[in-house]
């Protein structure tokens, strides 16, 4: 049987689940946030390895066996079971918290598993045009002001993914922006070089529409660095009663993992995590 538990009770290890395994995220622990790592030392079984802010050593926790919850589909029960970092059981919890072992998970794209059930304060709705309007409204002064070109502002608005939703109680609705396109240089000293627009932005609905209160953007070559962004769940980690919204970073060869907490009217980074290729 499986068990349920609060995400004061005991850690929470956020971990990426695909085909070929898993990899060590992010680790919460009564709302403090701190880098996961593998245990190398001791791949058998499977451990893993961090240190949150204001401890002197690293703590060593034995994971295999761990249930894991999704953190990017609220209305689905299914989780896996931590069997190696080379691959992961399939299982699904019943309403009983009973494991079964049929049907499989779907792991197209990036999902995100969590080691504890988390409660989700808010939810996700469908864009409609309101909402799109809002997002070409928000994006265009954003792509004046970083000087990409008139040519390929069409391309940009058409390539972003919206997403509206809700975080908890008495918060605004919430608005996340996110995309990255190509912008050929047009300049003869230039050659054929392409640039890459990418970019991240969080608005909240107001009295008179949608208003802009934290973006991140790359206007650029392809670098090392972050080009673009993507919203891949949310949840109420730290159990303060409102969800935080859960960002992958990517570059040309590097990724990394964003959460970002809502406090004094914006959206401020709780943790950022960064994963290069050797030599970024």
């Amino acid at each position: 049987m499986g068990e349920t538990l609060t995400a004061h009770a005991q850690p929470a290890f956020l971990l990426e689940g695909d085909g070929d395994g898993l990899f060590p995220w992010v680790v919460v622990d009564a709302g403090r946030y701190a880098r996961l790592h593998a245990d190398s030392s001791a791949p058998e079984p499977v451990q893993v390895r961090y240190r949150l802010p204001g401890q002197d050593e690293d703590q060593v926790v034995r994971i295999e066996g761990a249930l894991l919850y999704p953190l990017d589909r609220h209305d689905h029960d299914t989780a896996g079971r931590v069997a190696g970092w080379g691959a992961f059981d399939d299982a699904v919890i019943d309403s009983g918290g009973n494991v079964q072992v049929d049907p499989p998970i779907d792991r197209d794209g990036f999902q995100l598993y969590s080691t504890v059930r988390h409660a989700f304060r808010g939810k996700t709705f469908p864009a409609g045009p309101r909402e799109l309007r809002a997002a070409r409204g928000l994006l265009q002064p954003l792509l004046s002001k970083h000087g990409v070109p008139r040519h390929a502002w069409k391309a940009v608005l058409a390539g972003s993914a919206v997403t509206s939703l809700s975080v908890g109680k008495g918060a605004p609705r919430v608005l996340v922006i996110t995309g990255e396109t190509g912008v050929p240089d047009r300049r003869r000293d230039h050659g054929d070089m392409e640039q890459v627009f990418g970019y991240l932005i969080i608005a909240e609905q107001g009295r008179t529409g949608y208003r802009s209160v934290t973006t991140r953007v790359h206007y650029g070559g392809a670098v090392c660095g972050v080009t673009r962004w993507t919203l891949v769940g949310q949840a109420d980690l730290d159990a303060d009663g409102s969800d935080e919204l859960l960002v992958q970073a990517w570059g040309w060869e590097s990724t990394g993992l964003g959460i970002l907490r809502r406090a004094g009217g914006s959206w401020r980074s709780a943790l950022e995590t960064d994963f290069s290729a050797p030599g970024c």
